[in-house]
């Protein structure tokens, strides 16, 4: 998950974001059922496009992806985001591009989600507060999964 807000600093300021990816990450692989997951070659990413969303100082959750497994490395999948900054009637397009940290995580384990928190400025870089990870739902723990 990716949740995205402008910083206080911006209070008088509109952030309008019109495009954001993650890019870097392996796209494809193939799971055994005796040894895991085997990845792929190629690098893929995901997006949200065509958005008109104003980034308020509270996080905006802006979209989720079903990530596979797998290690991340130091400037290897980034975040890319394109907006809008407004200041006196006056509106300039901006793209921001930062690396996913890696210090607090360094691999995407599978049966859990990691939410990305990121705080947009036109004063500084994209700067991240997180993840946090929640384990997914076990069996055990009910639910219902449906597939269609």
């Amino acid at each position: 998950k990716l949740k995205l807000k402008k910083d206080s600093g911006n209070a008088g300021q509109t952030i309008t974001l019109k495009e954001v990816y993650i890019y870097g990450m392996k796209g494809d692989g193939t799971y055994y059922l005796d040894s895991g997951w085997s990845l792929g070659a190629n690098i893929a990413g995901v997006s949200r496009t065509n958005m008109s969303e104003v980034l308020g100082t509270e996080y905006s959750e802006i979209g989720e992806a079903l990530m596979i497994p797998q290690s991340l490395s130091e400037d290897s999948v980034y975040l890319i985001a394109s907006f809008d900054y407004t200041n006196n009637g006056v509106t300039t397009p901006r793209i921001q591009i930062a690396p996913i940290p890696v210090d607090a995580v360094d691999e995407w384990e599978e049966n859990k989600t990691y939410t990305y928190t990121a705080v947009l400025s036109v004063e500084h870089d994209i700067v991240f507060e997180g993840p946090t990870i929640q384990n997914w739902l076990s069996h055990s723990e009910g639910g219902t999964i449906v597939i269609k």
